[in-house]
């Protein structure tokens, strides 16, 4: 999930990688410095963290196959009203495009 405060609503963009050669174990660890982007399955987690820091941000939403993803740790939990829930990371490689967007605001 990339943040991006203001960006217009409901316009198709694309996801861009900040390259390097960590592993899918690694980017998952932290070290973002990959040819992989961070997205997971569960709404109210992308949610959780456009919401970050500030209250304002956007969720991007792309459908792709099951098998253009690369397989992730998906070891780290998040709360979302007081309930630990599992991020369900989903690895993509490479530039994602089509995907829409749509600013969420805490208030």
């Amino acid at each position: 999930m990339k943040v991006i405060p203001d960006f217009p609503p409901q316009k198709k963009v694309l996801r861009s990688l900040r390259g390097g050669v960590a592993t899918a174990a690694e980017h998952n660890a932290g070290n973002t410095a990959s040819n992989f982007t961070s997205w997971t399955t569960n709404p109210a987690v992308a949610e959780n963290f456009a919401l970050r820091p500030n209250g304002l941000g956007v969720v991007m939403e792309v459908t792709v196959p099951t098998s253009s993803t690369v397989a992730s740790p998906n070891i780290k939990d998040v709360m979302i009203n007081g309930v630990k829930t599992n991020e369900a990371e989903v690895l993509m490689p490479g530039t994602v495009r089509g995907a829409s967007v749509k600013t969420v605001n805490k208030n």
